[in-house]
């Protein structure tokens, strides 16, 4: 996952939208809401303590492997890359599988170009895939 840097005025202010939905729960009778709040503050805090693990990926004939992890073409749909450097650059595969149907990879300094020439004779491409709403505005909120 890609780990945004979050300054001082970001924590204040999730810190205070937390506050204000906590209080407008209890203040509503809604304390299953304000618990939820209170539940997933200490969750995304849990989260915020990890780092991204850099793992080794190689692109073969047989599929593609993630550290151990081997994911065969077979069991993938369609891949697209989103390349807006230094902001954006990565290739996502939707897989077959229901847990994981997309599986996001951050290209950093390889040549998409390169990989998308290889990936295309195995795979279909969704061309023109953009960016969803909901990742746009986690992108945009640091999250």
């Amino acid at each position: 996952f890609e780990k945004f840097d979050k300054g001082t005025a970001w924590f204040v202010v999730a810190f205070m939208a937390s506050g204000l939905l906590i209080y407008y729960g209890f203040a509503n009778g809604a304390w299953s809401f304000s618990l939820a709040i209170i539940a997933a503050m200490i969750a995304y805090g849990v989260h915020l303590k990890q780092k991204p693990r850099k793992v080794k990926i190689k692109i073969s004939k047989m599929g593609i492997t993630l550290g151990k992890i081997k994911v065969p073409f077979s069991h993938m749909r369609t891949f697209w890359i989103t390349y807006h450097p230094p902001f954006m650059k990565t290739l996502t595969i939707r897989t077959t599988d229901v847990w994981l149907s997309d599986l996001t990879i951050q290209l950093e300094d390889q040549d998409p170009v390169e990989i998308r020439e290889f990936l295309v004779k195995q795979i279909p491409e969704w061309e023109g895939k953009q960016i969803g709403f909901f990742d746009s505005l986690a992108r945009f909120f640091k999250l």
